[in-house]
């Protein structure tokens, strides 16, 4: 594998024909360029549109609701009091009051389940913003005088990941939603920034030694990527596994610790050898306390039992830092996981045709 890894780029040539790798490599600039957005709309937010909402719903599907997690586990780690609930589906959640902030994420601005939530948070009359690079959502949000956070154009939505974070973090912060989000101006978007230019240096086709990304594609191999994920790792599993299903176009699954001891674990081991099927990679939690590393000590079990697996340790110092440079290490692994198999990472024509499916449903 070793050899083949050095040939990367040669790979990355042939099959990766809408430059995904680029893609990636653009994290540090999709923040930055995030961060000024945000801030951007918030000032020009009206006086009278401020207030202290009661919870946050995130809206969206596939790439697009992913920002809301990280969003969420970012504010945990800062004691933001505001209930936080990702709704991944049409419409909104029936408890949604007049204090319910609502934002609704669609790269394309025509998503499907997007639209039918930005239509009843408006029709119930909500505090909404919407994040998107165009199509009906941005359309319907300016004629209703809802913020938008534009989102850059020309690259897929599972790409855009930085930008999304980047924009909501600086809108959030930046006291256009009171003072509860104000917290989150302890983060150093700065330090944010520095971890992922030296994290996408190490995972560039460039670095042979001691690249991270090529690693844990050595590791994988032939067998089904097996991620685990705790507190803010969670989402950062679910975002692994996803990519690697549409970048990689390879199964991938991903389960959430403490929740998967206490029924997966069970399965696993009553099956011989599973980790010759698997590929069980731990999101650890490194810095947090002992007891609650859930993914280092579930690792340290399955060793016990002989079972082998691989404890992957973001780089940062804030949970928002590691979550987003574990997203570019796994982002760029199942890139190359991909290419190696001769796989072009960047069409999604299952996506596609399940979508064209919807609309000819719709339609009759």
């Amino acid at each position: 594998m070793a050899e083949t890894l050095r040939k990367m780029g040669d790979f990355l040539s042939r099959h990766d024909r809408e430059g995904m790798y680029e893609k990636v490599l653009m994290y540090p600039t999709l923040f930055s360029d995030g961060l000024t957005e945000g801030k951007k709309i918030a000032e020009k937010i009206p006086d009278d549109w401020p207030f202290e909402p009661g919870n946050v719903v995130f809206c969206g599907v596939g790439g697009s609701a992913i920002p809301g997690e990280f969003i969420s586990e970012t504010a945990v780690a800062h004691g933001v009091s505001v209930p936080m609930f990702v709704w991944r589906r049409p419409g909104l959640p029936p408890w949604t009051k007049k204090d319910s902030l609502v934002v609704v994420t669609s790269y394309s601005g025509n998503t499907v389940e997007s639209i039918e939530s930005f239509i009843e948070a408006k029709r119930r009359g909500l505090k909404t913003v919407a994040v998107s690079s165009g199509g009906r959502l941005s359309e319907m949000a300016a004629k209703s005088g809802v913020p938008v956070l534009r989102l850059p154009t020309g690259i897929p939505p599972r790409a855009c990941l930085p930008a999304m974070v980047g924009s909501l973090l600086s809108f959030l912060s930046s006291g256009a939603m009171g003072e509860f989000f104000l917290s989150l101006k302890e983060i150093d978007a700065g330090g944010v920034e520095k971890t992922l230019l030296d994290v996408t240096k190490k995972i560039s086709v460039e670095n042979i030694q001691d690249n991270p990304s090529f690693l844990l594609v050595d590791y994988i191999g032939d067998r089904i990527p097996l991620f685990f994920g705790e507190g803010y790792t969670a989402p950062v599993a679910r975002r692994g596994a996803n990519q690697f299903n549409e970048n990689a176009k390879t199964i991938s699954l991903w389960f959430e610790i403490p929740e998967a001891s206490h029924n997966l674990l069970e399965a696993l081991m009553a099956v011989e050898r599973w980790w010759e099927v698997f590929a069980p990679i731990y999101l650890s939690q490194a810095g947090e306390r002992e007891k609650d590393r859930y993914s280092d000590l579930l690792s340290s079990f399955f060793e016990k039992e002989g079972m082998p697996g691989h404890v992957f340790v973001p780089e940062g110092a804030s949970p928002l830092e590691k979550m987003l440079s574990a997203s570019a290490v796994l982002d760029m692994a199942s890139v190359y996981h991909g290419v190696l198999r001769g796989v072009n990472p960047s069409p999604v024509l299952g996506i596609a045709r399940w979508k064209e499916f919807l609309g000819d449903v719709g339609s009759q």
